[in-house]
């Protein structure tokens, strides 16, 4: 394409100066045909009509190629060009902001923005179960009723995880609540009815370590019996 583009810059540059002949010769005839008479004034009109014809073709294939090189540049500034069917392109989301700078400037800045993919998965990986065991046992520790020890717990569980996702491993793991502590248990105090994880974590254990585990965890859905 770089030869095309050098060629095409060859061409218009070669036709731009055929145009300013053309034009200068037209000129120059003009002056000459205004001292004229008889025979030598009609040779000169002659002349000057061929001059003009050889200006305006000139001027043409100049604006052609002037038009192509143009369209070619574009080409080679497109960051798509070039790529066939056969490869998938995907328009991602940005959020733009603009301020004008001056009477005639306008900024722009662009951001990428989060993709919204759904492509939730009930299984629970390591880290977000252990996000969640830390998560239950401060809101068990905090007693019933502590809804600002709740709400911190669950800050730092979505700042882990992010806020969607927290939503679910919380829901996924809840505890059959009739086995929180009503008061409140100083951090370092054993836990007189720890949090029993729900279904999710038995899912976990079941997809991730199907042998049988030693010292794991209990895990039961929400208000079976233990």
């Amino acid at each position: 394409m770089s030869e095309r583009l050098d060629e095409l810059r060859d061409r218009l540059a070669a036709l731009t100066a055929e145009s300013e002949a053309a034009r200068a010769k037209a000129l120059a005839i003009r002056a000459e045909l205004q001292g004229a008479t008889g025979a030598a004034a009609a040779a000169l009109r002659v002349q000057l009509a061929a001059a003009r014809t050889r200006l305006r073709t000139a001027e043409q294939r100049a604006e052609q190629t002037r038009l192509e090189l143009l369209r070619l540049i574009e080409l080679e500034n497109d960051p798509l060009a070039g790529i066939g069917p056969e490869h998938p392109i995907a328009l991602l989301p940005v959020r733009i902001e603009t301020r004008f700078a001056g009477p005639r400037g306008l900024l722009v800045r662009v951001y990428p923005d989060r993709l919204h993919v759904d492509d939730h998965e009930p299984e629970l990986i390591p880290e977000e179960l252990a996000a969640a065991l830390r998560y239950w046992e401060h809101v068990w520790r905090a007693g019933t009723g502590a809804t600002d020890v709740e709400r911190a717990a669950f800050v730092d569980l979505a700042r882990t995880l992010g806020p969607e996702r927290a939503v679910w491993v919380a829901r996924a793991t809840a505890p059959d609540p009739a086995t929180r502590p009503p008061a409140p248990t100083p951090v370092g105090v054993p836990l007189a009815s720890p949090p029993v994880l729900g279904l999710a974590l038995l899912t976990l254990l079941l997809a991730f370590a199907p042998a049988p585990l030693s010292g794991a965890p209990t895990a039961t859905p929400p208000g079976s019996p233990r």
